[in-house]
C-alpha cells in the first residue's frame, strides 16, 4: 500500500511539473506575440488573437484598448460618477494549483481594464478551502502575475494595489450577512442529503 502510495504521489508530481511547463510555454508564447505585434503596430492581429478583451501597449502610442460589453457597462456607470468614479477590479484565484490559460486571459482583463480607466487591481486569495491550498501555490501565482503583468516576477512595488487580500478575511462579513438574510426570510439553510439532490436534478 505504501508504495502504491508513493507511486501515485510521484506521478501527481509530475502530472502537475507538465502541467506549469505547458502553461509556462504558452504564456512564454502569449508575451513572445504581443510584444512582436507591439513593434509592428499592428492591433488588429492582436485582436484576433485576444478575442477584443486585452489592453495593449505600442511603443509609439499611449496606451490604447479594445472595447468590449465590459468596457462599456463601466464607461456608462463612470458617466453616471457611480461609485465615485472609481475602478477596482480584483484578480481572485484559489492557491490550490498552479495557474492556467484561462487565469492568464483573467490577469490580462482585469489589471488593463483597470489601468486603462485609472483604476486598480486588488489580489485577492480565495482561500476557502485550506485542505487543498499550499503556499508553493501561493508564491507561483504571485509570481506569474507579476510576470504577466510588468516581465518581472519580484516587481517593486507588485502590479496589484495594496496588501495582498484572502477570502478569508472577509468569513465574519460573510457569516454576518448569511444570518441576516436567513433571520429576514431571504435565505435559508439546505440540509438535504446527497442523494435527495440527485432526485431533485433530475
Amino acid at each position: 500500500m505504501s508504495q502504491f502510495n508513493d507511486s501515485s504521489i510521484t506521478k501527481q508530481m509530475h502530472y502537475e511539473v507538465g502541467l506549469r511547463i505547458i502553461f509556462f510555454l504558452i504564456m512564454l508564447s502569449v508575451r513572445a506575440l504581443r510584444n512582436t505585434i507591439t513593434l509592428r503596430g499592428s492591433q488588429q492581429l492582436l485582436s484576433s488573437f485576444t478575442n477584443r478583451h486585452f489592453a495593449v501597449e505600442s511603443s509609439t502610442k499611449p496606451l490604447s484598448f479594445l472595447k468590449n460589453f465590459i468596457s462599456n457597462i463601466i464607461e456608462d456607470d463612470l458617466s453616471k460618477h457611480k461609485n465615485g468614479g472609481r475602478v477596482v477590479t480584483r484578480f481572485p484565484p484559489e492557491p490550490n494549483g498552479y495557474l492556467h490559460l484561462g487565469h492568464a486571459k483573467s490577469i490580462s482583463f482585469n489589471f488593463g481594464v483597470a489601468r486603462h480607466f485609472g483604476g486598480v487591481t486588488h489580489m485577492r486569495f480565495d482561500d476557502t478551502n485550506p485542505s487543498k491550498e499550499d503556499m508553493e501555490y501561493v508564491r507561483s501565482i504571485l509570481d506569474d502575475v507579476s510576470w504577466l503583468v510588468t516581465g518581472e516576477t519580484k516587481c517593486q512595488p507588485p502590479p496589484w494595489f495594496g496588501e495582498i487580500r484572502h477570502a478569508s478575511d472577509y468569513f465574519p462579513v460573510i457569516y454576518n450577512a448569511a444570518e441576516y438574510l436567513i433571520q429576514n426570510n431571504l435565505a435559508y439553510v439546505d440540509d438535504s442529503s446527497s442523494g435527495r439532490w440527485i432526485n431533485i436534478k433530475h
